[in-house]
């Protein structure tokens, strides 16, 4: 399997993992997963593993690219068509569900994508992530200089380190709610040493030749990353996720099993890759629309027929991916060609 497939997969599946927590949430008279659920700890490094994600695949595209203004120009441009006209519709789908009206002032700063920039709310759930990505984009030319010289780099990464960690040990806690720290949590730069971390992956990519060579230790390494994201002994509310040593712990484990599949090369039969990869290919919208079917669907379903919240469960998720899919092939990528073409 080609690596940039191997990461397709890995984003559409945390993609949609996502969606099946919040699904189970809201299905589930609002009731949040615990800390030792896997749902739970997805729920908040899903968004995570798509940081490192970005920053990795960002970096194997444009490190030899970026060379001067015309290809920073370039690349700010392609952001754009890539980034915004989505997270305008899932705004706009957002507005009608808020229950406090969107002001003005939150409209300007959502379109204009600046809302993260000053650490204030998205109109749409999971929003902040994207909020954070733009952040990361504005840094990401700069990023990719400092990448070119070792010493620079490197204390670039200990700068990001040190910024979470002392979010990590300084700023959140385990005793308060998730809702009560959101805007720290949410805070670009408590999320910046994943993009970074992607980076120093992209960088470490010749040393894939290794596990390459040794297929069965990868396989081996990444299911014992994978269980222990799954089975890393944590209990409590989901904050014991976010704070402390658990941080770290959680930190680690989600940029190793990136790397892990980064430098997997496992060959899967076409019936299943094909449908993993499109996954992979719609992720962006299953990330940012499913939040608006759920509530489009719900709403327009009680209009004329009754089912079990199970059922309803599992027809959300067949029509998001579905819409997606239409999405993806009716905007996404035509914005994307155009972005091409004005660069």
């Amino acid at each position: 399997m080609n690596r940039l497939k191997s990461l397709d997969i890995l984003r559409g599946l945390t993609a949609f993992a996502i969606m099946f927590y919040h699904f189970s949430i809201w299905t589930n008279k609002g009731e949040a997963h615990t800390a030792d659920s896997f749902l739970g700890r997805i729920g908040l490094y899903g968004v995570s593993i798509f940081f490192v994600l970005s920053g990795l695949t960002m970096y194997l595209v444009y490190h030899h690219k970026m060379q001067d203004s015309k290809a920073i120009k370039s690349f700010f441009i392609k952001r754009i068509f890539r980034i915004y006209p989505l997270y305008w519709l899932a705004c706009l789908g957002s507005i009608f569900f808020l229950e406090t009206p969107a002001t003005n002032m939150d409209i300007l700063w959502n379109i204009t994508g600046l809302f993260a920039f000053i650490n204030t709310k998205s109109l749409t759930t999971g929003g902040w992530s994207i909020g954070n990505e733009l952040v990361f984009y504005a840094f990401f030319p700069l990023l990719i200089w400092l990448s070119k010289d070792r010493k620079h780099f490197f204390l670039t990464v200990i700068w990001s380190v040190s910024i979470g960690i002392f979010f990590a040990f300084s700023l959140l806690n385990n005793t308060s709610s998730m809702t009560a720290q959101w805007l720290t949590y949410t805070n670009p730069f408590n999320q910046l040493f994943f993009f970074v971390a992607g980076i120093s992956l992209g960088k470490m990519s010749d040393s894939t030749l290794f596990f390459k060579q040794h297929k069965t230790l990868n396989f081996i390494i990444l299911f014992l990353m994978i269980s222990l994201f799954v089975f890393y002994p944590t209990v409590g509310q989901q904050t014991n996720l976010i704070s402390g040593i658990n941080r770290i712990v959680f930190s680690v484990l989600s940029i190793a099993i990136c790397y892990f599949i980064f430098t997997s090369e496992v060959e899967l039969p076409i019936i299943i890759e094909k449908p993993l990869t499109t996954l992979g290919e719609i992720s962006y919208g299953v990330y940012l629309i499913h939040p608006i079917i759920f509530l489009e669907l719900r709403q327009f379903l009680a209009n004329y027929i009754e089912i079990p919240p199970q059922t309803f469960f599992v027809i959300a998720l067949f029509v998001t991916v579905f819409i997606s899919f239409l999405i993806y092939s009716w905007l996404e990528k035509p914005l994307i060609r155009l972005g091409k073409k004005i660069k």
